[in-house]
């Protein structure tokens, strides 16, 4: 599990997408996070962003299972005030 607190409409560079989601530099499966995603970096890089990430707006929330052996990523709908649930993924092994 990858969580990005993107700042500008360059995060992630293009390059940093391709290390990011490289089976070369690591192989197996990876879940991508990230609290937003500036809409002009989604005109320049394209469909690679929706394919990488499972989410790009919203308040994550990483909820660890009591021993520390697995956690599970939520992320709430930070529009509005209520943080309502948009998603939960996991359970993950923590390593």
């Amino acid at each position: 599990v990858y969580i990005q607190q993107n700042w500008s409409s360059d995060q992630p560079g293009h390059d940093v997408l391709s290390r990011l989601t490289s089976q070369h530099l690591y192989s197996g499966p990876r879940d991508l996070f990230c609290t937003y995603m500036n809409e002009a970096n989604r005109v320049v890089i394209g469909p690679a962003l929706d394919n990488a990430y499972q989410s790009m707006y919203g308040h994550i929330v990483v909820r660890v299972a009591p021993g520390g052996d697995s956690y599970q990523v939520i992320v709430l709908d930070d529009s509005t005030t209520e943080r309502l649930v948009k998603s939960i993924h996991g359970t993950y092994e923590s390593k």
